[in-house]
């Protein structure tokens, strides 16, 4: 199997980049899906990144976690779009194939539609009882019929159909922990190493066989806290797709319950269009004591547990679920004009399906804004709380390394990453 060490990050760049101009453009228009929009992601990824020095302990700041990461914020909020941009539109066609699932997941394939509004809440504890597991989940589903309406004859593709968004977490976790682990247990080398020399131990390569992140022992340490830079950047993104209704759902656009196109309208165009507050909004109530009690009430576990960030991912995915109702209540009184239809399953892929759509008022229409604006904040919040809750943990399973001599300019600057390819999909 041939494989390619990562090229120069300028390489890269002249590969894959766009200006902001079109890569803002390709966004809005694209009819993927994409949570959040880049507004979102570089959000959550940046003020995670700020808030740990906040919230960490005294062990945690005397190694220099905090600001290991807050000197970075505006790195990671980069990083945490690289999952849309780089992997998602401008990659080969077999990286999209394999990106394209792992930024979801849609329970009702394998547990069918909840019965009513009201069965919700048992609902959302089948979901949280999924196994955290993928080659468990995998063995179980796959090949099994579909539970989506009009679908009992399919057979389910595991990986394509269901989406791998809480597993796919696991694995970019697992991934931070090596490359931290590996960082922490190499001699600091007694010869000063330049940015200029830092190399990134990620392989691209064709097919998903070899290790996506290799712990080499005759580089410096530098290169591994590197690493831990782009792997926490790019799972920034996976956290914060789960903490997006929308993206917990096989009608993750609406169109089987009358609110077509209501993804991109949600979570791009009202919330790119909210004031330049949003952040401060987010920053304050994520340092909200009472606000972390209750969503780690709602979704926490201890960390320590094989699979931990799998299943803290599947409980996020329960919490997202049930708001999903809310986002439509709020479409139907604030949004619609028009109504629009039901679209039947067997049609989801109908050219037709346009004709079903609601039609809405402007996403710059000041009493939709501010009726999506409270929803939006707490879970942008919800993601961003998560997510530095989860860096943190990666520290303590990796084993503590110290991380106080590394600041904003020990690395380079990371404007892109190489495809991560998924090793629990082999």
């Amino acid at each position: 199997m041939k494989c390619l060490t990562l090229k120069p990050l300028s390489y890269c760049l002249t590969r894959n980049g766009l200006t902001g101009l079109a890569l803002f453009v390709s966004l809005l228009l694209s009819s993927a899906a994409f949570a959040w929009g880049e507004r979102g992601h570089h959000l959550i990824g940046h003020e995670a990144a700020r808030l740990i020095k906040d919230i960490e302990s005294t062990t945690q700041k005397k190694k220099g976690l905090g600001y290991f990461f807050n000197d970075r914020c505006i790195q990671i909020g980069h990083l945490s779009n690289i999952p849309d941009t780089s992997w998602k539109i401008f990659s080969r066609k077999k990286v999209k194939e394999s990106n394209f699932s792992t930024h979801f997941i849609d329970p009702e394939v394998v547990l069918g539609l909840p019965d009513s509004e009201k069965e919700i809440l048992n609902y959302t504890n089948k979901i949280k009882r999924l196994p955290n597991d993928y080659k468990e989940a995998f063995k179980k589903f796959n090949g099994k019929q579909s539970h989506l309406p009009e679908s009992k004859e399919q057979k389910v593709q595991f990986y394509k159909d269901v989406g791998t968004g809480p597993w796919h977490s696991q694995f970019l976790y697992d991934q931070l922990v090596k490359a931290l682990r590996c960082g922490k247990n190499k001699k600091t080398s007694k010869k000063e190493v330049y940015a200029s020399d830092i190399q990134l131990p990620l392989i691209d390569k064709e097919s998903p066989v070899n290790p996506t992140y290799i712990c080499k022992e005759d580089r410096p340490p530098e290169d591994d806290f590197h690493a831990a830079v782009a792997l926490a950047g790019v799972l920034s993104h996976f956290i914060a797709d789960l903490a997006q209704p929308l993206h917990t759902t096989a009608n993750y656009d609406g169109w089987h319950s009358g609110h077509g196109k209501i993804h991109v309208y949600f979570e791009s165009l009202v919330l790119q269009l909210l004031g330049e507050d949003l952040n401060a909004e987010v920053a304050k109530l994520i340092r909200d004591k009472k606000f972390q009690d209750k969503i780690w009430k709602e979704v926490g576990l201890p960390l320590k547990r094989r699979n931990s960030i799998a299943q803290l991912s599947l409980n996020l995915t329960a919490q997202s679920y049930q708001l999903i109702d809310e986002v439509e209540k709020l479409d139907n009184t604030y949004a619609i004009i028009v109504k629009g239809k039901p679209l039947p399953w067997s049609k989801a892929r109908s050219k037709e399906k346009n004709s079903y759509a609601p039609k809405r008022k402007p996403a710059d229409d000041a009493t939709v804004l501010k009726a999506f604006r409270p929803l939006i904040v707490k879970r942008l919040a919800v993601g961003s709380f998560l997510l530095a809750k989860i860096w943190m943990q990666a520290w303590n399973d990796s084993g503590k390394p110290d991380l106080s001599k590394f600041n904003a300019v020990s690395f380079p600057y990371l404007f892109n990453v190489p495809y991560i390819w998924p090793d629990y999909a082999q």
